[in-house]
């Protein structure tokens, strides 16, 4: 029972989260991971090694520094449901339940793909490489090197 002044309590998911775990050239193993997601029979795929070392310190420096202020913490609110994240999710969270609307979602994309100008640098394409492997989990593209 709640009251006006307390939160409804939060019960965690009903069964574990299916996740599965491979690195870049294990992802042929899951060809068919995005499909999985869709069809509700997977919820994650954890790409171990998907960028590299060097990029990831570069970008997690200026997260760290300068560009603190562009992380979100989307479920504040909620003990236990936070996360911290860059970006805006397109999932409902407790900031907004019903998720963000089309236009303002497509807006925050274009300003975070212009902060990722900054965060990497002109030798690694973050946006190719992350394509590339969402590719793999399609069953559409080659096993990345």
């Amino acid at each position: 029972m709640t009251s006006s002044t307390s939160r409804p309590r939060i019960e965690a998911l009903p069964r574990p989260v299916r996740s599965v775990e491979v690195s870049p050239a294990e992802l042929t193993k899951i060809p068919h991971g995005i499909e999985e997601i869709y069809d509700d029979d997977l919820d994650a795929i954890v790409v171990r090694g998907a960028l590299p070392a060097e990029a990831l310190s570069g970008a997690a420096n200026l997260l760290q520094g300068e560009l603190r202020s562009e992380w979100e913490s989307p479920n504040k609110v909620l003990p236990g449901e936070n996360i911290e994240l860059v970006g805006m999710p397109a999932t409902p969270t407790a900031r907004m339940p019903k998720g963000p609307s089309m236009d303002t979602y497509l807006e925050e994309a274009e300003r975070q793909t212009k902060l990722l100008d900054r965060l990497f640098t002109e030798e690694f394409d973050v946006v190719g490489r992350v394509e590339r492997l969402f590719a793999l989990c399609a069953n559409v593209g080659e096993t990345p090197a």
